[in-house]
Order: structure tokens, then sequence, then C-alpha cells
């Protein structure tokens, strides 16, 4: 998946986190985020932002980063689905998701 965003996007990544950003309907989608924490996730994404641009991340409200992005305007409208095969694992690395891709990749 992520060289297909490297293909269709950017990618950027760090040893604790990675985000994309890719152009999406009338601005752009800015997830996966994957981040060892939250205060990572939001430099990155600060980081992939464009200033005055329409912007989606697809995460929910019980995310640590819900409350910095409604803080940074980001409203939640609606609910994503993270899709598993099987029963949901425990994460066993130091990293956690913090948005998705998007359901809208094609």
């Amino acid at each position: 998946m992520l060289e297909e965003l490297l293909n269709i996007g950017e990618v950027a990544r760090c040893e604790t986190g990675y985000v994309a950003r890719r152009n999406f309907g009338r601005g752009a989608v800015i997830g996966p985020i994957v981040a060892q924490n939250a205060s990572l996730a939001l430099s990155m994404i600060r980081a992939m932002a464009r200033p005055g641009e329409f912007l989606r991340i697809d995460t929910t409200p019980e995310t640590e980063i819900a409350p910095h992005l409604k803080a940074m305007g980001l409203e939640y409208v609606g609910g994503g689905t993270s899709m598993v095969r099987g029963a949901r694992r425990r994460a066993t690395a130091p990293w956690s998701v913090m948005a998705l891709a998007s359901q809208a990749i094609g």
C-alpha cells in the first residue's frame, strides 16, 4: 500500500512513524498515520497539511489525536470502519495507527 501511496501522493517517515498525503476530492487526505505517540502524529500532520486546504483525516473520536485535531479546526463528521479478518490482534509494536489510509484508495 505504501508503494501505491508513493505513486499518487507523498510519504514522510522517521524512526518512530510514518504518514502519507494525497490529493482527494476538493483537497487532500492524510493517512495512514502510524506513530509512536500523539505528539509525533500531530507533528507529521502539521508537516503534511497546507494552509487553507480542505483536509480529511480518517480517524475516530477515541484516538489520542482526536481532541488535538478538533483544536486544529478538524471536526469529526462521520464514522470510518477499520476492517479485519478474524479477531483483532493487540498491537505488539511500539507504534499505533492514529488514522486509516482512506476508505477511498482505488
